[in-house]
């Protein structure tokens, strides 16, 4: 089941959003660094479990950081403890998966 994310925006804010889609169990950047964010909210389109992480793809490939599985709510960053720096992802396992996101 894919989240239409659009259902989220406040249309007074300004948003980005985008989808990746990754195919292997290397982490990819979803989302840079970013001064003036004040929410991301992550959706799981996929049938794999994903792990979002606070840190630079480019630092590792290990699964560690929040675990969004795929039959789980999208997941919102706590508004009273937002994260500025690159939002990496990786997949379980290695197939054709994609992580949407919206962010304010």
């Amino acid at each position: 089941m894919t989240l239409d994310l659009r259902r989220f925006i406040n249309r007074n804010d300004e948003a980005s959003h985008g989808l990746i889609t990754a195919g292997s169990t290397t982490a990819v950047t979803l989302v840079s660094s970013n001064e003036a964010r004040s929410m991301v909210i992550i959706s799981n389109d996929s049938n794999q479990d994903v792990w979002i992480r606070y840190k630079t793809a480019a630092t590792d490939n290990t699964k560690h950081g929040i675990l969004l599985k795929s039959s789980d709510p999208p997941f919102e960053m706590d508004s009273g403890a937002i994260y500025i720096g690159e939002i990496s992802v990786i997949f379980d396992i290695g197939a054709s998966n994609d992580v949407s996101f919206i962010e304010y």
